[in-house]
């Protein structure tokens, strides 16, 4: 959706031919876009950088659709044209990296997850330090935290810089307005997120267990599971019923109109057990002057002022999460407080500013490479 949010701004200021996989059939995110000519290239891939396994023979069938699929790449005819590469997920950078061997127009490496054998499993994260981060012109980071963990594997000459990802945000709460919804009293607490284990829903459920079971304030959780996590969502069902929040708890599966569930939403929960890499569900709560409790790491924290704009506890604190949620259920003040100036926070991170720091920076990575023209 990021990258689909980029094209689609009327602020783009760039041409850009865009190579995706032949399958699905469908364009997916990329369906309404008209500006961008699509070319098909290799077949689906797989999310992430690998999830090839540890076995010889899926370490050499992923060796081999890697050469494969850049070599598609490498004889696309809008390789051979393009003033900038850009590799928008981790997967496509090892590609491009690939592609680009032996080859002068400058490589873009847009980092949305953080450079760790965890995020992008032990074969990706050799990929990626020893090959993809060597061979990158630039590297767009989603936040501090991603950043810094890619910058021992960059050579001094990459040009680098953090911009947040597209949130879907096109304008800001009014500040007033804002306080007055958080004047209302606590009914609904809220978050966004896909259905994985390491997003905290048992760490927010457990929270919220302590802090509101038996009471008329409910929780609303939308996100699906699109990475084949159906059984662990049952278990966070059996949870509920253990819990005793069962009736308190509603499941809303993929939303497509995340404003308006965020509109519903008193307060907004991030509980991610391992740094977000940029947390866009916060930007989204912030943007909307919501009150908000999120993780003290990764990205979020880079945009929270602690009891300011938002309240941050330690990851994976119960105790901590369910105290900061009880908090603003009890305390009109601080939620006012923290709706007022939340909206300040992100003001900067709208999609229209964001795709023009994207511009900014394909430019600057092309006027550091000779004799190349810029985008």
């Amino acid at each position: 959706m990021a990258l689909a949010r980029l094209l689609e701004s009327s602020t783009r200021g760039w041409n850009a031919h865009l190579l995706i996989p032949r399958k699905p059939r469908s364009n997916g995110a990329f369906s309404e876009l008209a500006s961008p000519i699509i070319s098909r290239v290799g077949p689906a891939q797989a999310p992430g950088a690998t999830s090839s396994g540890r076995s010889i023979g899926a370490l050499l069938r992923f060796a081999l659709s890697g050469v494969t699929q850049a070599v598609l790449i490498r004889t696309n005819s809008s390789f051979r044209t393009a003033d900038v590469l850009h590799a928008n997920t981790s997967r496509s950078a090892i590609y491009a990296a690939l592609a680009a061997l032996s080859c002068r127009t400058p490589l873009v490496i847009h980092l949305r997850d953080m450079v760790s054998r965890e995020s992008l499993g032990a074969l990706g994260y050799e990929l990626f330090t020893r090959l993809v981060l060597r061979r990158a012109d630039g590297v767009i980071a989603n936040s501090g935290a991603t950043l810094d963990s890619a910058l021992p594997h960059l050579r001094a000459s990459t040009h680098s810089e953090v911009i947040p990802s597209p949130a879907g945000i096109t304008t800001v709460a009014h500040s007033i307005e804002a306080a007055r919804r958080a004047a209302r009293p606590v009914d609904v607490i809220g978050m966004v997120a896909r259905v994985d284990e390491w997003k905290g829903h048992e760490v927010l459920l457990r929270a919220f267990s302590a802090a509101f079971a038996g009471s008329h304030v409910r929780l609303k959780l939308a996100g699906g599971t699109p990475f084949a996590n159906a059984d662990y969502q049952r278990k966070l069902l059996t949870l509920c019923e253990d819990l005793g929040v069962t009736d308190q708890v509603e499941w809303l599966g993929h939303v497509t109109d995340v404003p308006t569930f965020i509109a519903s939403l008193d307060v907004c929960v991030q509980s991610s057990i391992r740094p977000e890499p940029l947390g866009q569900n916060v930007l989204q709560y912030l943007a909307a002057g919501k009150p908000t409790v999120a993780v003290d790491a990764g990205g979020p924290a880079e945009w929270i002022e602690n009891e300011t704009t938002g309240i941050l506890t330690d990851m994976g604190d119960v105790d901590a999460l369910a105290d900061a949620l009880t908090r603003l259920a009890d305390d009109q003040e601080l939620r006012v407080a923290l709706a007022t100036n939340a909206p300040t926070t992100v003001a900067d991170a709208t999609d229209e500013i964001v795709t023009q720091r994207h511009a900014a920076f394909f430019r600057q990575v092309v006027g550091r490479r000779p004799g190349q023209v810029g985008p």
